[in-house]
């Protein structure tokens, strides 16, 4: 019997599937982890190879959506505030002060979040907290 053509697989099947658990677990949240606990396992592999590796595992990347998850209850009390406040005039809004801490950049973002998800996933945590 002849032996398959080609380069031999550096990591074994074994350490594929811990990193596959582990990812869909969300203790391996980005590429850069991937790659830190593969080098600590000994492996000579660059950062570029944890990503082929994620990929080969059909996982992919994806932006996390700037939104703040709200529950059925938010949504409630939110309308009964607006609802509560429709007739105010514009001396009573001057009156009104707003101190819900949001966080402001002078220069540049904080840049998009990222997740690791496959297509066949059905859970999957896309919303990253705001601020």
């Amino acid at each position: 019997m002849k032996a398959a053509p080609g380069r031999r697989a550096t990591i074994g099947e074994t350490t594929k599937s811990y990193i596959r658990r582990q990812v869909i677990k969300g203790a391996f949240k980005t590429a850069k982890a991937v790659h830190q606990y593969l080098n600590g396992l000994g492996y000579t592999i660059g950062y570029s190879g944890a990503l082929k590796l994620l990929k080969s595992m059909n996982f992919r990347a994806k932006i996390k959506a700037k939104k703040p998850l709200l529950s059925k209850q938010h949504k409630e009390r939110r309308l009964a505030w607006a609802m509560a406040h429709k007739d105010w005039t514009t001396d009573d809004w001057r009156r009104m002060v707003f101190s819900d801490e949001t966080k402001v950049n002078v220069f540049g973002s904080d840049g998009c979040k990222y997740y690791w998800s496959r297509p066949d996933d059905v859970k999957c945590f896309k919303y990253s907290k705001i601020g």
